[in-house]
């Protein structure tokens, strides 16, 4: 089996592709195998000698993929992750490092091999980090000391589309799925990434600097868990896309900690100001909108998993980094209302319209028809749908956005606080409607 998906993840050419992706079909092969052999493989291969603009994004596609898998029918998970393989199989390849030759270290306290890690990324020895971060991620008592050194250094570097922290946590969040079992190579491209892309700590620096002048203390406000009304989340989401100032922004969430209000609250509301920009985004510039929300997204994810007081860190630094994206991908002034127009008449089934209005990329249709569903009490079939209809779509037509998307969009809409949630759904069918539509692999593979 091993073989096979490594044959698959070098397919270059469709037909190639479509014999080995056949081969695992017929072996029955389980999904979650496949993606563990994959990522281990992309993990060897996915780097490059320096990152000057481009990222690789066939590893964070597929574990995108597999994460909205996670929302259909067993019988249809391949389906989901065929568009995700082939664009990994497309996209550029480095020599592989061969990483099984890299033994874990786990020699010395914890607190030494820590240091010693944190001089090999400050020196750039990939190797030497790779092995001392095995002997972290082997120890169920220890893996928490490298999760927090990892995702809160990806928290404050900006750079790449926020890309370091996005590509960090979704490996991570892949690890966690699998049990972190034989998954240690999927995080090699990671570390390589981290130490040699480029930094960008100018919004972790302005807000640093904000809350000292401003003497906020955010230790004791780790524990609260007071959620935020109707009027303080469109105050705040208001505030994130319009206004002008960003140190009134810092203010405002500091002041919200003040109140009583809990991370989790107001980073649901940033979430939901960051799919206002993905509906508000010009067609070509939706990269810059959607980093926006899967930005935010990790930044969730990030105060979920971590109990270290910097993780409130993240509720100032998604706004200021969605405001970013918003004012590039956008020159309106306001909110685009993506339901102006007919509502979806009762007679008409939203679920089976959604597929049709993405399909002809019909984006103020396929919101009308989330809106629909969700008034009708069908949420729970529009996640399948919005999953597989994305999934139609090559990888290289997308990057793996989309499916990064509806997995990050599905889970927050499921777990949100926020009052305005829908907005959630409303931003990913937009988006899936206003993606370049290439069906290939979709169409020689399913139909």
């Amino acid at each position: 089996m091993r073989d096979q998906v490594r044959k698959l993840i070098r397919s270059r050419d469709l037909y190639a592709f479509m014999a080995t992706f056949d081969v695992l079909v017929r072996r029955e092969v389980p999904p979650e195998a496949i993606v563990r052999e994959a990522a281990c493989y992309l993990g060897e291969v996915l780097i490059e000698d320096d990152y000057p603009k481009t990222v690789p994004h066939g590893l964070m596609g597929l574990i995108g993929a597999w994460q909205a898998a996670q929302f259909v029918p067993t019988a249809d998970r391949l389906r989901v992750l065929s568009q995700a393989l082939w664009y990994a199989s497309t996209e550029k390849k480095h020599d592989a490092v061969r990483l099984s030759r890299v033994k874990a270290s786990s020699y010395g306290s914890p607190s030494h091999r820590l240091r010693a890690l944190e001089h090999a990324l400050v020196k750039r020895h990939p190797r030497k980090a790779f092995a001392l971060f095995q002997g972290f991620v082997r120890n169920s008592r220890q893996r928490y000391m490298i999760r927090d050194r990892v995702l809160l250094s990806a928290l404050d570097d900006t750079s790449h589309l926020g890309h370091k922290l996005i590509y960090c946590a979704k490996v991570w969040q892949l690890g966690i799925a699998l049990g972190f079992e034989r998954i240690a190579p999927a995080f090699y491209p990671v570390l390589h990434f981290t130490m040699l892309g480029q930094p960008e700590h100018d919004i972790s620096q302005h807000v640093r600097e904000r809350l000292e002048a401003k003497g906020v203390d955010l230790a004791p406000y780790a524990q609260q868990r007071k959620d935020l009304e109707q009027k303080e989340a469109d105050a705040l989401e208001h505030q994130i896309l319009w206004d002008t100032d960003d140190g009134k922004v810092v203010d405002t969430i500091a002041a919200l900690f003040a109140d009583g209000y809990g991370v989790r609250s107001i980073l649901d509301a940033v979430l939901v100001a960051a799919a206002r920009s993905v509906i508000n985004a010009e067609a070509e510039r939706w990269v810059l909108a959607v980093h926006g929300f899967n930005y935010t997204s990790e930044c969730r994810f990030v105060t979920r998993s971590s109990r270290n007081p910097k993780r409130l860190l993240a509720a100032f630094m998604a706004p200021l980094f969605v405001r970013r994206m918003a004012r590039q991908s956008t020159t309106r002034g306001e909110n685009r209302d993506p339901l102006v127009g007919t509502p979806l008449p009762k007679t008409t089934d939203p679920i089976e319209t959604l597929n049709h209005a993405i399909l002809i990329s019909n984006s103020p249709e396929a919101a009308r028809c989330v809106l629909a569903a969700i008034e009708r009490g069908r949420a729970d079939e529009l996640y399948p749908q919005l999953v597989l209809t994305g999934a139609m779509n090559d990888g290289t037509e997308a990057f793996g956005h989309d499916v990064k998307m509806a997995a990050n969009a599905i889970d927050a809409y499921t777990f949100s606080l926020s009052p305005n949630k829908e907005v959630l759904l409303e931003a990913l069918a937009w988006f899936l409607a206003t993606l370049p539509k290439g069906h290939t692999v979709h169409r020689e593979l399913w139909s």
